[in-house]
């Protein structure tokens, strides 16, 4: 076996550790992710309740010396809101520039010209499977 054939039976060896490795942590962070939703999905409904109660209540301000914490009912701003967006005029619709990569690519394959374009060769590529 050759240095080539080493390296490549290393890599491989590796490869598959790691594969195991990040379906473990996709995993994992699948997981975490999940429980900080229902986490942020359990302090949001407490801020709800907590606005609510002041708003009815006629409170605006509540300090708590003990853990640093001021809850302040700020006025209520504005804020649009869309019922159907077809109905918007388009003056108030953004437009993305975005180039279109593959038109150019498609392009200077044919022999077109495009300023500020090239065709580069890319890298081999390296298929393993483990």
């Amino acid at each position: 076996m050759n240095i080539v054939e080493q390296k490549a039976e290393q890599l491989a060896a590796k490869l598959s550790v790691n594969e195991l490795a990040l379906v473990d942590i996709d995993a994992q962070i699948k997981s975490l992710q999940g429980k900080k939703k229902k986490m942020q999905g359990e302090l949001d409904s407490f801020k709800d309740e907590l606005r609510e109660g002041m708003a009815e209540n006629g409170i605006t301000r509540i300090e708590s010396e003990e853990h640093g914490i001021l809850f302040r009912l700020d006025k209520p701003s504005k804020r649009v809101d869309i019922s159907d967006e077809s109905l918007v005029p388009e003056k108030f619709y953004r437009v993305k520039k975005e180039l279109d990569r593959t038109a150019i690519k498609k392009a200077l394959e044919v022999g077109d010209v495009v300023e500020g374009a090239s065709l580069v060769e890319g890298k081999h590529r390296l298929t393993v499977k483990v």
